[in-house]
């Protein structure tokens, strides 16, 4: 009975669970909520999107409100290794914070069909520059390891 609630610390559990904690600093606590924050909040979505399909305030209501807890978990515990990828997580959950905020006064207001278009085509823009800035911030990271490898070897 003990050898079953003892664990085994020769790394075999560790190797199977790796790639869940990759890139993340692992002398935190606060990292092991990540994932289960991530499957969580996946799940939420999920579930509304599915079972509430007809009711969009409901929708953004829970959208905006696991974006609120996830930028503070990402505020409070910088779960990644990479500076970069901290600052890259922080800045998409303020995106969509906001987004869902916009979202909601976009339902709220009593706006004209052709003016929600156009605004949703904004929000659209904007989405599309946070996708390049993310995509610049990607490659930068990348080739700045590159460098720094290609460096190390001669």
């Amino acid at each position: 009975m003990q050898k079953i609630a003892r664990k085994e610390t020769d790394g075999k559990d560790y190797d199977v669970y790796k790639p869940l904690f990759e890139g993340m600093t692992l002398y935190k606590s606060s990292i092991t909520l990540y994932n289960i924050q991530f499957l969580i909040r996946r799940l939420v979505l999920l579930f509304t999107a599915l079972f509430l399909s007809d009711q969009s305030w409901i929708q953004i209501i829970f959208f905006v409100a696991s974006s609120q807890l996830s930028s503070i978990y990402f505020c409070y515990s910088m779960p990644f290794e990479s500076r970069v990828s901290n600052i890259m997580e922080i800045i998409n959950e303020f995106m969509i914070l906001s987004l869902g905020a916009v979202s909601m006064c976009l339902i709220s207001m009593g706006i004209s069909v052709e003016e929600r278009q156009v605004m949703s085509r904004t929000l659209c823009y904007v989405i599309y520059l946070k996708l390049a800035v993310n995509f610049t911030l990607i490659v930068m990271s990348t080739s700045k390891s590159i460098y720094f490898a290609i460096k190390k070897r001669k």
